[in-house]
């Protein structure tokens, strides 16, 4: 069900966010830029994960693996 709607984003694409996945994660983790990236490119409206530097921003809403079975799976 989940593979349905995976999308295969070309670096390009995520490159031209960079600069502001970047400032989005500074002091934060960094590391972590390419994912807020890839998530800003493609108009996402948040990420899953259970990383908690990503709760540490604003910018991206961010769902846990919890809230994605109770709010979009089991639905």
């Amino acid at each position: 069900m989940i593979t349905n709607d995976v999308k295969i984003v070309k670096h390009e694409t995520i490159k031209k966010k960079m600069k502001e996945a970047r400032r989005i994660m500074k002091g934060i983790d960094e590391k972590d830029s390419p994912f807020i990236a890839t998530t800003l490119a493609v108009n996402a409206d948040r990420i899953w994960s259970l990383d908690k530097d990503f709760l540490k921003q604003r910018k991206v809403r961010v769902i846990t693996t919890k809230e994605l079975y109770d709010n979009i799976i089991v639905k």
